[in-house]
């Protein structure tokens, strides 16, 4: 009965070991989406400003005229 009892323990501790790194894991992939998803926002805006303010839009004005 006693190593029964110790064994249903570790596998507990076990199962409850892997739920927590799987949700660790899960939550980081999470936040690192979260930040490639701001920064690809972020250069796309600054790649928008950028070819408002340059010489690209005035040629592309230019050729679209």
């Amino acid at each position: 009965m006693a190593v029964s009892v110790v064994v249903f323990g570790v596998l507990l501790i076990a199962i409850l070991g892997l739920a927590v790194d799987t949700t660790y894991v899960y939550l980081t992939a999470q936040q690192l989406q979260a930040a490639a998803d701001a920064g690809a926002l972020a250069a796309a805006q600054k790649v928008v400003a950028d070819s408002q303010n340059s010489q690209f839009a005035v040629t592309r004005q230019a050729a679209i005229d």
